[in-house]
């Protein structure tokens, strides 16, 4: 029977919400946390290895589709990447928890 891969976590953003997900999600996997500033990750990564997770640390500039595939890659040699949480890009909430047109303003 082959041997199941290593899970690996992909955090892009060292900061406390990154750590936050990733102490959330990281249980019993790989946590790799990825960065713009290579020092923040590394020390993230540290952090989080003084609390018990393995860890590994990258550098990643998320506008270059090259960083992009690199940590891909990284990522792949540590084991099965099983989710990659961005918060890297705006996104449009949905309709729902969208004001309507003036909620929330005084207007008289």
């Amino acid at each position: 029977m082959p041997a199941t891969p290593e899970l690996v976590v992909v955090i892009i953003g060292a900061g406390s919400i990154g750590q936050a997900i990733a102490r959330r999600i990281g249980v019993g996997k790989t946590i790799m946390l990825a960065d713009f500033n290579e020092k923040a990750a590394a020390t993230a990564a540290e952090t989080l290895q003084g609390a018990g997770f393995t860890t590994s640390s990258a550098t990643v500039d998320v506008a270059s589709h090259e960083s992009v595939r690199a940590l891909a890659a990284t990522a792949s040699d540590l084991g099965a990447a099983i989710t990659t949480p961005e918060r890297s890009r705006p996104h449009d909430p949905p309709a729902a928890t969208r004001a309507a047109p003036g909620a929330g303003h005084n207007t008289g």
